[in-house]
């Protein structure tokens, strides 16, 4: 086992322990604990009864205790987020495009999301999904810096996640017209292209000028997991779609379209 992998089984089993609010009290009064010990054993007689340190250590204790009491509370309890996607179903669903007027069915689609879920102790407060930037094959580049909307709703930030609470956010759709009269057209930085469908971003504002359809390639998509009391977390969305249709689901996601979603490594001093 390399360093890199026994750095990542220790992070892993300290974020697991971590999790529980109980052994970060305990960790809490160990830490007290020995730090009274070493007064007491470097006390002129060595007893408790008799040593002046420890008094003034718990003296100490209890005034930081006081002054620090949130910030201990959020070391003890806090949201912990979490990104996870499988390329199938219920993360890929195939719901009918419907006229909201009319009510008649006017197309079908796909939709590929990502769950985002609090594995901490504590509620995660405004939790947003932002859409960086996409970087595609075609040299096509675009700094969108909006939310991708929550699934089923339509929001844009959530007012929050409660302890192992979870939710679906949207990554992108395809979507096929009955009439085969394509609403996905390419954006007007190259009109030369002749592919019909796109991959379309759920981004809160859908421009006209369509720069959130993804025209058929590879794009890697950086969003960015954050909340008012959580610090952002970074990940890369790889979408891989090669501009065809098909009406099987499993057909679609294994020849024509695949969504894959990985942590982005950073340096531990910063916050993104």
């Amino acid at each position: 086992m390399n360093c890199e992998a026994i750095c990542a089984r220790v992070r892993w089993t300290w974020t697991a322990i971590r999790r529980h609010p109980w052994a970060n009290v305990i960790g809490l009064f160990a830490i007290l604990g020995l730090a009274i010990r070493w007064a007491v054993q470097h006390s002129p007689d060595k007893q408790l009864s008799t040593s002046t340190r420890w008094v003034i250590f718990v003296t100490l204790s209890a005034a930081i205790l006081g002054l620090f009491r949130d910030a201990i509370v959020r070391w003890i309890w806090f949201p912990d987020l979490d990104v996870t996607y499988d390329h199938n179903p219920p993360f890929i669903d195939a719901p009918p495009l419907i006229n909201p007027k009319t009510g008649e069915q006017t197309g079908k689609s796909y939709y590929f999301r990502m769950i985002v879920a609090n594995r901490g102790s504590a509620r995660a407060d405004k939790v947003e999904v932002l859409a960086l930037d996409v970087r595609s094959s075609d040299g096509f580049t675009h700094r969108y810096s909006m939310d991708l909307k929550w699934a089923h709703s339509g929001v844009i930030v959530l007012d929050g996640l409660s302890p192992g609470i979870e939710k679906y956010v949207d990554i992108g759709c395809i979507m096929m017209p009955i009439d085969e009269v394509c609403h996905t057209t390419p954006p007007p930085r190259d009109m030369s292209q002749t592919w019909n469908l796109a991959f379309v971003l759920r981004v809160e504002v859908e421009g006209t000028h369509r720069l959130h359809y993804l025209s058929p390639g590879t794009h890697e998509l950086n969003v960015i997991v954050v909340a008012a009391n959580h610090l952002p977390l970074r990940y890369k969305v790889t979408i891989k779609y090669d501009g065809r249709w098909s009406d099987k689901m499993q057909e679609m996601k294994d020849c024509h379209v695949t969504i894959g979603v990985t942590r982005t490594r950073h340096q531990w001093w910063q916050y993104y």
